[in-house]
């Protein structure tokens, strides 16, 4: 919960939590987790269920104007929670989520961006062997070299599976190697692996990676791609054994105009039918649809859409299909209030349709 305070720099944060026990028709009363007053520096937060069915949270902010982690756990379902304890009471991002992962035994995993000298923006892991009450010593995942003055708010995710390997996935803005990444622990997060390359480039806009275990073994991980200039979801995953991840499959991406039309291409002499059927004039001219999606795929296809990273420039010829695209919707409009006006077949039953010149794509 949010709230704006004129005497505060910023807009003051409340952790509340709620608890439904009939898949959501009723919820408890709100309980407020923090013990440093209702309103105060609480963002970023992470909740997560133990295998004992306790709740453990996790926040950025503090009690006293600490900047740093902190966390609290219940045991009671969420009704009480015991006093938060400062896990990083040093530099950390300030705006990059916290997250939490336990093992089948139990330990506890808590991973979050840290600054390091230099501005040095990496994420670390910290263990705790009874919830949340004492933490080890955070462990840095990886050296990425980035050095930022600024918050990308891009948090990890981490997962402990079966075996107990814990592992991390992040996003990092290091030039020549931006993007997503993974890494993994066989000892408790005491050290990890050499960085596995999820997704990245020369450079990338903040990505928000989640990883999630495989009902039969191996891992999931799914990011908003922001190497390319428009953002795309993106999916990798492993074998059972974990070993290696397969190629990244496209699960969501934005509208694009050029692949819409492509995609038209098998309607297009339906359409020059029907303009025939309604033996309308002006179909044939200024607004022929089927004029239209050649002159687009003459003119460059698909990838005269695209934004261009990190730029602002569309290309002249792509914006001004748009509009034409956009007038030849509202056209088809007309067509259809004409059509049923006027039924073809009272005046053309028996007869040959006209045709419409047909326009043909240039190899040129």
């Amino acid at each position: 919960v949010v709230k704006d305070d004129s005497a505060a720099k910023q807009p003051l944060e409340a952790i509340r939590y709620v608890r439904s026990a009939d898949g959501g028709t009723s919820w408890s009363a709100p309980v407020t987790v923090s013990h440093d007053g209702v309103f105060g520096a609480h963002s970023f937060h992470a909740l997560h269920v133990m295998p004992s069915g306790g709740l453990v949270l996790s926040w950025l902010g503090g009690a006293a104007g600490e900047a740093g982690v902190w966390v609290t756990h219940s045991t009671d379902h969420g009704a009480t929670w015991a006093n938060e304890t400062l896990v990083d009471g040093g530099t950390t991002c300030e705006c990059c989520r916290t997250a939490l992962a336990s093992a089948p035994d139990g330990t506890l995993y808590l991973a979050w961006r840290h600054v390091y000298p230099g501005n040095l923006r990496d994420i670390v892991v910290a263990r705790s062997d009874d919830q949340g009450s004492t933490w080890s010593t955070p462990r840095r995942v990886h050296a990425d070299g980035w050095s930022f003055d600024g918050c990308p708010r891009a948090g990890p995710s981490i997962l402990v599976d079966a075996a107990g390997h814990l592992h991390v996935a992040w996003w990092t803005g290091k030039s020549g190697a931006a993007g997503v990444w993974y890494a993994r622990s066989a000892d408790r997060a005491e050290t990890f692996g050499a960085p596995i390359a999820l997704g990245v480039s020369e450079r990338s806009r903040p990505a928000h990676v989640q990883l999630a275990a495989r009902p039969g073994g191996g891992l999931l991980a799914v990011w908003d791609d922001g190497t390319t200039g428009s953002p795309t979801i993106l999916l990798r995953r492993t074998g059972v054994d974990g070993a290696s991840f397969g190629p990244a499959q496209v699960l969501d991406e934005p509208f694009h105009l050029g692949r819409l039309l492509d995609d038209l291409g098998p309607v297009r002499d339906g359409l020059r039918g029907a303009a025939a059927l309604a033996d309308l004039d002006v179909l044939r001219v200024p607004l022929d649809l089927a004029r239209l999606l050649d002159d687009f795929l003459r003119h460059g296809g698909r990838e005269e859409q695209r934004l261009a990273l990190g730029g602002e420039r569309v290309d002249d010829a792509a914006r001004g299909v748009q509009q034409r695209v956009a007038g030849g919707v509202l056209f088809l409009v007309i067509v259809g209030a004409m059509w049923r006006r006027r039924s073809p077949y009272d005046s053309r039953r028996g007869e040959a349709w006209p045709t419409v010149p047909v326009h043909t794509r240039s190899n040129a």
